[in-house]
């Protein structure tokens, strides 16, 4: 990834997590998530329905307790490199997944969750499941985060370049209308024609 050049705050490709739009965009993403997960492995839709309610719960405390951190950091972010804010943008996430699945399982201990969330499931087949999908989605979602970004700073760039070229041509044409104008007036309203270079300079 590229590092920034122009304005951090305006750069940087990793989007506000503070505001309400991203925070609707998260939401809603974590659970089409964990639909797809307890589609992919539910055997019946009674079952299914009992892992979408326990998946969302966690998805959705991971994913918004994720945007919340990086929310809170996004003031130190900006003035990162993309592949320094890029990595703890990556790692957050993960962190956040490590601890929760630790507290799940804790709390699975004190027999504080639903029955149809077994207490004897292998805590460490659990954590490296959770990792790895956490990793996946993680740099899928900043990779087309980075892409985008570039996209649009491409676009941005090429617009500008031909306005540039735009006001290159027109300045010319300008000033020498204007001149014509300036040297039609001199003998018959010099005053004027004074004026005129005036605003001209």
């Amino acid at each position: 990834m590229a590092d920034r050049s122009t304005s951090p705050e305006l750069d940087i490709f990793i989007p506000d997590f503070c505001q309400p739009r991203s925070v609707a965009v998260i939401v809603i993403g974590a659970e089409l998530l964990a639909f797809t997960l307890v589609l992919a492995n539910a055997r019946s839709w009674a079952e299914g329905l009992d892992q979408l309610a326990v998946s969302s719960l966690y998805i959705q405390w991971a994913a918004l307790v994720s945007s919340g951190l990086l929310c809170a950091t996004r003031r130190r972010l900006v003035h990162m490199l993309n592949w320094q804010a890029a990595s703890i943008a990556f790692l957050i996430p993960l962190l956040v997944n490590l601890l929760l699945t630790l507290m799940t399982y804790t709390i699975a201990g004190q027999g504080w969750l639903a029955s149809g969330w077994s207490a004897h499931r292998n805590l460490g087949a659990d954590l490296m499941r959770n990792l790895i999908i956490t990793a996946i989605v993680s740099g899928v979602v900043l990779r087309y985060l980075y892409i985008r970004h570039e996209a649009r700073r491409s676009v941005a760039a090429q617009h500008q370049a031909r306005l540039d070229a735009l006001q290159a041509r027109i300045r010319p044409h300008f000033l020498f209308n204007s001149l014509n104008t300036i040297i039609s007036l001199v003998r018959d309203q010099p005053e004027i024609a004074e004026e005129a270079l005036q605003d001209l300079a």
